[in-house]
């Protein structure tokens, strides 16, 4: 893998432009794979490709469900889920949307086509409208080039790409489109191993045959050369090209004339590839390696990207279109045109390699269990003074609020995914789930014949059973309950569903029954510790997430196991961190503070320094609402203080709290409600005194607040 990337050096001709391609030596022969094993081999070809490159490699292969298996090798492991080794569940969400793509992308400085996303049909109209160039029009979601519509020049070409992209998603990216070579670059543990043009479905004329024919007869030979088509039997589906050009079906193109048939060139969709790693500048490969490790925590990627044709004097540098966590492997292997790479030795040669993330086999992959961590470490009790229902359903915006509390750098990329800096390192979650978590163990969580099979293998139960009561005497009486475990222990436990409790002070039932539809009462304290073994063994054998959230059906938590009937009913690895800080009953749990210091261990011995800010707002600050909405951004990043009117009409705001919070509250106060820069900031350092909460007052007249700090 490292050779062929050092033969990369040589800069790309000059001439690299797709008409000049089609010209070129690579379209000579087509290539012919008739003696190839896999036509006569069942199951999908990209994963069989990798699973029989083991076997002959000497590994063993075990499968758990259709697309999850295991691949061992000399005392290692890697968990496959269909082509994707160890991704990471967060970066493959990310990755599945596109418009998240591009703004990853994009913070990473990687050039991504201009373009936004819309859910209604006219604010897109208006935006085309302003733009002087052609757009492409995709669904946020989906593969295989569904719903994506090029080249569209006009109003009427909008609206009718708008339809078939809304049926593939609500909501839809209208990007600039960018003519040139379409090239899907894969990259593995950074470093780029092929390279495949991509070419739009087409078909070349002969003088005798019409296009349907043409069609036809192209489809065939491809599936009888190649195994990639052998199952494909909508090879060639899309033909839209046709229609927009006014070409019939009937028309019988002259001998040596190409008639394109689609504007997308998805392999599936019915384009072909030509794999020309070794004709690539050095500057599209290092896009592409960017562009994977922008995506961390996946070992296996395959970039999307245009070339512009740089014939032409306004050649540009390559853009990334897309990045794909599940990129096929018979691609490289059987190009239709030039040298084929086989690409599933070298990622399994690189998965199991010295430095190679191939992980040992130890605990649940024995059959055992890790017994050196006591089953039980609960999260500090939270007893945040200022709690507001704005953020109270967003799982990061519980995990910035933790980050502020530890001097952290919090970011959102969506109201799913957000980030957290940590000196050099980021992680970025994907609503309570952080990078670390592996594909798989979602997958295996959601599958529930796979995770019942697993969790009786390792001796727990998922059907009611007592091994000291009549199984016939089921009482009647079951409760609920809910363990959310951090890094093997438990830090938190719910009762669910409960009923509305007579003289137990309450933490607002309406507003509980409204955000949840469930009341919930914290049983932290009297969780017995078989059922937290209970809960971290049945994490563990379902690929041991770093945080899930296992639901208990039981008599009674507080007793040990034998003395009752008892299950578990379902394991999740994206678990709702504001059921344990807003419980109806009993005490809320800091537990995305429990998660960022599994995350960041150095963070226990951090002693954070509060700072103390006097911040006077000037302008045309007064009578906008400007008070509530510091109040709320204040609330979000764990300041204390207050805020009030001036009577020289500004604003003055007095906070406390970690400096990245302040510095953040900062930077927001000079745009103010409306996100725009309207506002004069002055700033004096205070020292720290005592706030309880975040107030709002009406105004003062005092002339300096050093007289008036303790609240």
């Amino acid at each position: 893998m490292t050779q062929i990337v050092e033969n990369l050096n040589a800069k790309q001709s000059p001439s690299f432009s797709l008409d000049n391609l089609l010209k070129s030596d690579l379209f000579e022969r087509e290539n012919s794979y008739l003696d190839s094993k896999y036509f006569g081999m069942k199951g999908e070809i990209n994963q069989l490709l990798i699973t029989e490159t083991a076997k002959d490699m000497g590994m063993q292969v075990d499968y758990y469900s259709k697309d999850l298996y295991k691949i061992t090798y000399q005392g290692k492991y890697v968990l496959f889920c269909g082509n994707s080794a160890l991704v990471s569940e967060a970066y493959r969400a990310c990755a599945q949307q596109k418009h998240l793509t591009k703004d990853l992308l994009a913070r990473n400085g990687i050039p991504v086509a201009a373009g936004r996303v819309f859910d209604d049909i006219k604010a897109a109209t208006d935006y085309f409208s302003t733009l002087h160039y052609p757009v492409v029009i995709k669904p946020v979601t989906g593969s295989h080039g569904r719903g994506i519509t090029t080249g569209i020049t006009s109003v009427d070409a909008l609206q009718d790409a708008w339809k078939t992209a809304s049926a593939k998603s609500n909501k839809i990216i209208i990007e600039r489109h960018i003519s040139g070579c379409d090239l899907r670059v894969n990259v593995i543990g950074g470093c780029a191993v092929s390279a495949c043009l991509r070419i739009a479905p087409n078909v070349i004329g002969d003088g005798t045959h019409n296009i349907n024919e043409l069609i036809s007869e192209k489809k065939n030979n491809k599936s009888k050369r190649n195994p990639k088509y052998r199952v494909d039997s909508e090879y060639i589906l899309r033909t839209e090209l046709l229609d927009v050009n006014g070409i019939s079906r009937e028309y019988v193109p002259a001998e040596g004339e190409r008639i394109w048939l689609a504007g997308v060139a998805n392999i599936s969709a019915g384009g072909e590839s030509i794999q020309l790693l070794d004709r690539l500048d050095t500057e599209v490969i290092q896009v592409a390696e960017r562009a994977a490790n922008a995506f961390p925590g996946i070992y296996y990627v395959g970039v999307d990207i245009i070339v512009p044709d740089n014939s032409s004097e306004t050649a540009s540098s390559p853009y990334v279109i897309e990045v794909n966590t599940n990129s096929a492997t018979s691609t490289p292997v059987f190009p239709d045109f030039g040298k084929p790479i086989d690409l599933p030795r070298l990622l399994l040669e690189y998965l199991f390699s010295a430095s190679g993330p191939a992980r040992t086999i130890q605990h649940a992959e024995k059959g055992q269990y890790c017994p050196e961590l006591h089953p039980i470490r609960l999260a500090a009790p939270w007893n945040y003074p200022f709690y507001t229902p704005r953020f109270r359903n967003r799982q990061n915006a519980l995990i910035s609020l933790a980050a502020y509390k530890y001097d952290l750098k919090p970011y959102n990329i969506s109201t799913s995914i957000s980030g957290i800096v940590y000196g050099d390192k980021h992680v970025l979650f994907h609503q309570s789930t952080p990078d670390v978590v592996p594909q798989v163990a979602r997958r295996a969580c959601l599958n529930r014949v796979l995770r019942n099979k697993r969790l009786n293998e390792a001796g727990i139960n998922t059907s009611l059973t007592s091994s000291t009561h009549d199984p016939g005497k089921v009482p009647s009486r079951l409760r609920k309950f809910r363990a959310l475990t951090i890094g093997g222990q438990v830090v938190a436990a719910l009762e669910r569903g409960i009923e509305p409790i007579r003289n137990y002070e309450s933490n607002n039932i309406e507003t509980h029954q409204q955000r949840f539809g469930e009341f919930f009462r914290d049983v932290s304290e009297i969780l017995h510790a078989d059922f937290a073994s209970i809960a971290t063994q049945s994490v563990e054998a379902l690929f041991n997430p770093l945080i899930a959230g296992v639901d208990i059906v039981a008599e009674d938590i507080s007793r040990p196991l034998p003395s009752q009937y008892w299950m578990v009913s379902q394991i999740t690895c994206s678990p709702s961190l504001d059921w344990h800080y807003f419980p109806t009953y009993g005490v809320g749990r800091d537990v995305a503070s429990a998660l960022l210091l599994q995350l960041f261990p150095k963070l226990e011995q951090t002693i954070v320094q509060l700072q103390h800010w006097r911040i006077r707002v000037k302008g045309k600050v007064q009578g906008i609402g400007y008070r509530k909405w510091v109040q709320r951004s204040a609330f979000s990043k764990g300041i204390v203080g207050k805020v009030l009117n001036r009577p020289d009409k500004s604003v003055e705001i007095w906070a406390q709290g970690s400096h990245t919070a302040l510095a953040a509250l900062l930077d927001q106060c000079a745009y103010g409600p409306h996100e725009k820069p309207s506002f004069d900031i002055d700033l004096e350092p205070l020292p720290i005194t005592e706030y309880q909460g975040f107030r709002v007052d009406r105004s003062s007249s005092a002339a300096h607040p050093g007289t008036s700090l303790k609240e």
